[in-house]
């Protein structure tokens, strides 16, 4: 019966243990961030100049990018 107690025990704490880590990493996803990439063709050639625009009513709005000479674009949270 003790043993059946602790194994109890044991188990509620790892529960919490587990469950305390989850909730910590959701805050730091939600206000950070960054969307970056690489155009290229559908031979794989990589396609610099191009204008690249991503849209997020509630974070960030509109930004507009334009790949640099390997074809990358990047945009970072504002």
């Amino acid at each position: 019966m003790r043993r059946r107690g602790f194994h109890l025990i044991v188990a509620v704490l790892a529960a919490c243990l587990l469950a305390s880590a989850a909730f910590a990493q959701g805050g730091g996803a939600s206000t950070t961030g960054s969307i970056n990439g690489r155009v290229s063709d559908s031979s794989g050639g990589v396609l610099p100049g191009v204008t690249v625009t991503v849209t997020s009513s509630s974070m960030m709005g509109v930004q507009s990018s334009v790949t640099d000479s390997g074809g990358n674009y990047r945009f970072q949270r504002r």
